[in-house]
């Protein structure tokens, strides 16, 4: 049998094994490394939830991926922006179901975090970046999160895309941010 295409770009006379009209090549059948799936979201609104002294806040901004492979690796890239009502250094810290992760080593009653960074006046928005490969990842639904924290002794309110202040006017600005999740082969 020869191989065909016809004038609306179908191929035919391809056996089994060969190229299937649904995936042009199984994830099985991929060279390590090769990107096979990704997802990607985009907060553009303003979100907020209280970090009490030495906690994490509640998820900021959340994707949710299951891998095609626990032998497979994902790699996390975020860029967001968090505010709170202190001059301290305010902190983002990647979670993964629920639970901590990728974040700096214990040391005395230190909080662990991923990203830090201090503003200079009070209630100023950081822009903070991760990128993360995580090795046998989970091939169930799985969150994975950013949650603010703070270098105060007191709860404070973590605003994510806006400051403290956030007054309506046109020199204050209101930002983006995003989780994107690449699969490769592992």
């Amino acid at each position: 049998m020869a191989i065909a295409i016809n004038g609306s770009g179908t191929v035919t006379g391809i056996s089994t094994g060969g190229i299937s009209d649904t995936k042009a090549i199984a994830d099985a059948a991929m060279p390590q490394g090769a990107i096979i799936n990704e997802a990607s979201v985009n907060e553009t609104g303003v979100v907020s939830s209280t970090a009490a002294q030495g906690g994490y806040s509640g998820a900021l901004i959340s994707i949710s991926y299951a891998a095609a492979s626990s032998s497979n690796k994902l790699l996390v890239i975020a860029q967001f922006n968090l505010a709170t009502t202190t001059t301290a250094a305010v902190y983002g810290t990647l979670h993964v179901a629920g639970s901590p992760s990728y974040r700096g080593q214990a040391d005395g009653n230190r909080l662990r975090v991923t990203v830090s960074a201090r503003s200079g006046n009070d209630g100023g928005l950081e822009n903070y970046s991760i990128v993360h490969l995580i090795s046998s990842p989970s091939t169930s639904s799985t969150a994975y999160d950013i949650r603010g924290s703070h270098a105060q002794d007191a709860s404070l309110t973590m605003y994510l895309n806006r400051t403290e202040n956030d007054v309506n006017q046109n020199y204050e600005g209101r930002c983006a941010s995003s989780i994107t999740i690449m699969e490769f082969v592992g």
